[in-house]
């Protein structure tokens, strides 16, 4: 809350109740501001199911070292491929979607708050490393 607090302060955005269901390159051809925008299409999120007490107890944490290959470098690797449908050129038409009519936001940084297992990194394609230390005990004292 501290950190969205301080980036609305920096003229951040923030969009709730809706899901990204593309990012669009900005145009090769030169744009009236003084650098080239991102468009990030977004659409309302559909409602979820409603989960009986024994389903949702379980849902919330289901095994995370699922996508995760052991390397020697890291413990854990997850490799994702880049989604084309997802990652638009300028030319792209704007995705459909059965929840509503798709709008753009335009952007020049996107940062994704989704959590650890993100639909967004894996269709952009991000690696992600996941490396396990000893375990340890800590102390805070104010």
């Amino acid at each position: 809350l501290v950190l969205l607090k301080a980036a609305l302060l920096f003229g951040a955005r923030a969009e709730y109740g809706v899901q990204l269901a593309a990012v669009q390159a900005p145009s090769s051809a030169p744009s009236a501001g003084p650098r080239p925008v991102w468009n990030a299409w977004i659409v309302p999120r559909p409602p979820k199911a409603a989960k009986t007490g024994a389903e949702a107890a379980v849902e919330f944490k289901p095994n995370k070292t699922g996508d995760y290959t052991s390397t020697t470098a890291n413990n854990g690797l997850a490799l994702s491929d880049l989604d084309v449908s997802f990652a638009l050129t300028a030319n792209n038409e704007p995705p459909t979607s059965p929840a509503g009519a798709a709008r753009a936001v335009p952007f020049e940084a996107l940062i994704v708050a989704e959590g650890e297992w993100s639909q967004t990194c894996k269709r952009l394609g991000v690696t992600k490393t996941v490396d396990r230390f000893a375990t340890a005990i800590g102390l805070v004292a104010n």
